[in-house]
């Protein structure tokens, strides 16, 4: 689902597709109910994905990821520890690493 939809916007970008063939998912509307667990498995994976790389990435910085919670509703987050970053690239490359696969799984 949200892959598809930054596909989409991507596509959109780069010239590939007209902005009227993006159509949103509205379970029950123009996505039968019968699809629900699947865009739940894919969504979980997707937000396991992202916030897994964040925590990830932290660790490779030294920075402590404490824990990685997720919910296939309302996402997923990473506790990062207290630790003072020496340098603010750091903490950057960190929230940049979520997105950044995002856009690598969608290509």
């Amino acid at each position: 689902m949200v892959i598809a939809f930054g596909t989409s916007i991507l596509s959109i970008i780069w010239g590939h597709m007209s902005s009227d063939q993006i159509m949103p998912l509205i379970v029950g509307v123009n996505v039968g109910l019968e699809h629900i667990p699947y865009i739940l498995i894919a969504s979980s994976i997707a937000i396991i994905i992202h916030e897994g790389i964040h925590g990830i990435i932290a660790k490779r910085k030294g920075i402590p990821a404490n824990y990685i919670g997720f919910s296939p509703i309302l996402g997923g987050f990473v506790r990062i520890g207290n630790k003072t970053l020496k340098r603010p690239v750091q903490e950057i490359r960190v929230a940049a690493a979520g997105p950044f696969i995002n856009l690598v799984a969608e290509s």
